[in-house]
């Protein structure tokens, strides 16, 4: 697995979802800490935890084939010199005729490592 330096935790959020749009699971799982003690929580899903459970669920995501497309709206940013806390409105554009249309409320997690 390829790993990347981010600058800030903005630049790792937006290379996350520019990843995700793609549907590239590689570079999805680059903006992720390379440790066991990652936890990711789908909506209406259990705490996944470890890079193994972590992931094979975005990799269902990535196979359904479904083009999803992501606006952000930043609710609230908080920081420090090594954890930030970023609580978003996700809405996401899933491709179709008529293409349908959510929005999530999400909370991402950074922590500053190697």
């Amino acid at each position: 697995m390829t790993s990347k330096k981010f600058d800030s935790p903005m630049e790792a959020e937006a290379f996350f979802y520019q990843s995700l749009e793609q549907r590239d699971l590689d570079e999805i799982m680059v903006a992720w800490a390379k440790d066991d003690e990652i936890v990711c929580i789908h909506p209406m899903g259990p705490a996944l935890e470890g890079q193994t459970s972590v992931r094979d669920a975005w990799g269902v995501i990535c196979d359904s084939g479904q083009e999803l497309t992501f606006e952000i709206d930043s609710i609230r940013y908080s920081e420090t010199s090594d954890l930030a806390v970023h609580i978003l409105q996700e809405h996401i554009a899933m491709a179709g005729d008529p293409p349908k249309l959510a929005s999530m409320l999400v909370t991402n997690v950074y922590r500053q490592t190697e």
